[in-house]
């Protein structure tokens, strides 16, 4: 626990967690970046820590910076909305940003399930948006992303 680990310091807690995260590609040489934050999943409300404050940001931004120069997308996680867990996606909106910013791709789906292999056959990255919800996802919509077409020229979704 993080009581009995860290004295009650989450944010240390959390420094260790994207400490082995920023090791992920080089343990497993995975194809998508999932759950990048997933020690968030239940913590929405900021009940253990405040996924705003500059401890966490810095040790997750440093563990983006990390894994972004492997060009393996980040996955955008909706599932945790449809199971009741949360009403935003993860990341969060500020790290998909600066994720964006950094030059990192996407993957999003709605199951854990979907074959990696169709993705990279597009030679694009998914964007789940909806959960299993019918509406739209409001901090989904605010992320404007490239997507290459079939005749090479981008366009803005």
């Amino acid at each position: 626990t993080v009581e009995k680990y860290y004295g009650g310091d989450y944010y240390a807690c959390i420094e260790d967690y994207y400490k082995t995260v920023a090791d992920l590609y080089n343990k497993t040489k995975c194809d998508i970046i999932g759950h990048f934050d997933l020690i968030t999943k239940f913590n929405e409300s900021h009940g253990y820590f405040d996924a705003t404050n500059e401890r966490y940001l810095v040790a997750a931004k440093k563990c983006i910076d990390k894994l972004i120069p492997y060009g393996k997308p980040f996955e955008i996680n909706t599932g945790a909305i449809s199971r009741g867990y949360r009403t935003t996606p993860y990341p969060s909106l500020d790290l998909i940003q600066y994720i964006k910013e950094k030059g990192g791709k996407f993957a999003g789906t709605l199951c854990s399930y979907t074959p990696n292999e169709l993705l990279d056959a597009a030679g694009v990255a998914s964007v789940g948006l909806c959960g299993t919800s019918n509406e739209p996802i409001a901090d989904a919509e605010k992320v404007r992303f490239s997507v290459p077409s079939r005749n090479g020229k981008d366009s803005a979704h």
